[in-house]
C-alpha cells in the first residue's frame, strides 16, 4: 500500500490546534472537578480565557510539534505495512499511549491527573487529527 498524504502537513495541522486542545481541556477539567454544583462562569473569565487560547496557540504548536511529527511518521509507515495501522482508531491508541509516557516522564502524574489527563486526551485528539489527513492506496 502506498500513502495518500504528508507527515509534515498533518502533524504542523495537528500540532497547531494542540495548544488551545490542551488548555481547554485543563480548563474544563479542572472546573468540573472543582465545583460541586454548577456555578455559572463570570463574564470577566472570557478575557481572560481568550488571551490564554491565542498565547497556547503558538506555545504549544512549538511544544507539540516534534513529537506529533515523529508519530505521525512513524504510523504512516506503519499503515503502510499493516491494514491495522490504518485504522483511526489505532492512532488514538498510539497518540494516548504516547502521552501517558510523555506524561510520566515528566511527572505529570505527581502534580494530579488533570494536567496528565490533558496531555493524554491532547495526544489522542492531535493523532486522530493527523490520521484523517492520511490514506492508503494500493500501487497497482
Amino acid at each position: 500500500m502506498k500513502t495518500r498524504g504528508s507527515p509534515l502537513a498533518a502533524a504542523t495541522f495537528a500540532s497547531l490546534s494542540a495548544g488551545p486542545l490542551f488548555v481547554m481541556i485543563v480548563i474544563v477539567s479542572g472546573y468540573v472537578t472543582s465545583v460541586p454544583a454548577a456555578v455559572p462562569i463570570p463574564l470577566e473569565f472570557v478575557p481572560t480565557v481568550t488571551l490564554i487560547l491565542f498565547l497556547s496557540f503558538f506555545i504549544g504548536a512549538i511544544l507539540a510539534f516534534i513529537p506529533i511529527l515523529i508519530g505521525c511518521s512513524l504510523m504512516s509507515v506503519a499503515g503502510e505495512l499493516s491494514e491495522t495501522a490504518q485504522d483511526p482508531l489505532a492512532w488514538v491508541a498510539a497518540g494516548a499511549l504516547s502521552g501517558a509516557g510523555i506524561a510520566a516522564l515528566t511527572a505529570g502524574f505527581d502534580d494530579g491527573a488533570p494536567l496528565a489527563a490533558a496531555l493524554i486526551l491532547t495526544a489522542a485528539i492531535c493523532a486522530l487529527i493527523c490520521r484523517s489527513q492520511f490514506g492508503w492506496y494500493d500501487q497497482g
